[in-house]
Formats: structure tokens, C-alpha cells, sequence
């Protein structure tokens, strides 16, 4: 299985690299333990689609159930304005 390369190609010193995290007992642990969660959103989201919908609306719905807070990012913040949902805080 090949492993998952964060978007970014080019190496820049100072920083680390992040990794992409596939298991979701993983994610699940990582959200429990943090202080103060947030959800970055971007423009992707909206153009994700699964067969019950788009990833997007799953985010919604998750952060509505756990009480995240999402950022959004400037692209994505129109689409979650069309779905009725003011996100915490845009960039």
C-alpha cells in the first residue's frame, strides 16, 4: 500500500511534515484528547461527493453532533452559507 503524501512537494525547512491519518479509531482518539477541537474546512469539501452526499454535509452534521467548531476557509465559506450553516470562524 502506498503511503499518503501531504499536498505540499517541496521541502521546507523548519516545519515538519504532516502525516495523513487513514484509520479513523485514530482520528477518534486524537479529537478525545485535544483541549479544544476545531474543523479546517476548504473548498474540497463541497466537491467531494459520496453516495449519500457530499462531504461537506457530513461535516455539518458531525459538528453539530459533537459541538466542533468549523473554520472555514474563504472558498468554502459560500457553501456552507447556501446550507444554512454560519461556521465558527472564516479565513
Amino acid at each position: 500500500m502506498a503511503l499518503s503524501e501531504p499536498w505540499q512537494i517541496a521541502e521546507v525547512p523548519g516545519p515538519r511534515k504532516a502525516l495523513v491519518i487513514t484509520k479513523p479509531e485514530v482520528v477518534a482518539a486524537m479529537i478525545k484528547k485535544a483541549k479544544s477541537p476545531i474543523l479546517i474546512v476548504g473548498h474540497k469539501a463541497a466537491e467531494i461527493d459520496f453516495e449519500e452526499g457530499k462531504l461537506i454535509d457530513f461535516l455539518i452534521e458531525f459538528s453539530k453532533k459533537s459541538g466542533i467548531p468549523i473554520v472555514a476557509t474563504a472558498h468554502a465559506v459560500s457553501e456552507f452559507l447556501k446550507r444554512n450553516f454560519k461556521p465558527a470562524a472564516f479565513m
